[in-house]
């Protein structure tokens, strides 16, 4: 049943070393049996998926059934998403011989997941942003308001808020909040429509609309900041336009 099983199966000895697989869990991982067999689970999980199997991988001799959500790592270097039911394989005299799992793909539904709670989260903050500029009249405390938010409910890393110099021609930050570790330091965001103008920031102010990157590590437009913004931990950016008055 587990060689014709649609769902992955796993076997490991009584050390965790993997002992058999089947053809489902090769495609679902993108390795061939041969890559598996071997190792240990573990060497195959994300770095949230390690904790996770080293809680459950300590209690295979106390119980006899597990079953738990995990994150592995794809050989092409993506994330899949996986429920393992784990069982106990004991001798007859009680001592544990080995342990199996069938595991279930649910990647396209942890997307999902992961998309409508996103949503939810800029939902919340775009109500609370609307909510403050009604209430908050001093511009560097709801710009401060808006950055906290963003970071802390929104969960990214970091958000700033610039205006424009009295020369208006360049963004000077004002307010931020979350993991800056030097990034604004040095940042010129420019008005017009040379290099420091083609930043997300500056074309979006200039054109009084938004701008986005959602890859920057393989968006050939942002190949001149790249490496500030990656080295930080920063994959992604979008930049919206304010207007005040007009």
């Amino acid at each position: 049943i587990p060689k014709i099983s649609s769902e992955g199966f796993w076997l490991l000895n009584e050390n965790l070393d993997t002992v058999d697989v089947n053809d489902s869990l090769c495609k679902m991982l993108g390795y061939s049996r041969a890559e598996i067999l071997g190792k240990k689970p573990v060497e195959f999980a994300t770095e949230e998926g390690i904790e996770v199997f080293k809680k459950s991988t300590s209690m295979i001799r106390s119980t006899d059934h597990r079953s738990y959500e995990i994150s592995l790592k794809h050989k092409a270097g993506k994330t899949v998403y996986a429920i393992f039911n784990a069982t106990t394989i004991r001798n007859p005299k009680g001592n544990t011989t080995n342990s199996f799992a069938f595991v279930t793909d649910i990647t396209e539904n942890k997307k999902n997941e992961l998309k409508i709670a996103k949503l939810n989260r800029l939902y919340s903050i775009l109500y609370k942003t609307n909510e403050a500029i009604l209430r908050i009249r001093d511009l560097k405390t709801l710009f401060d308001f808006i950055c906290n938010i963003a970071t802390y409910e929104g969960l990214f890393k970091m958000a700033w808020v610039g205006v424009l110099n009295e020369e208006k021609t360049f963004l000077v930050p004002l307010s931020f909040a979350g993991r800056i570790d030097g990034y604004l330091d040095n940042l010129q965001v420019s008005l017009s429509e040379n290099l420091d103008g083609c930043r997300p920031e500056g074309s979006a102010v200039r054109e009084k609309s938004s701008n986005y990157s959602n890859d920057i590590e393989n968006d050939s437009s942002m190949i001149p900041w790249a490496d500030e913004a990656l080295k930080r931990g920063f994959k992604s950016v979008a930049a919206i336009t304010i207007l005040l008055d007009g």
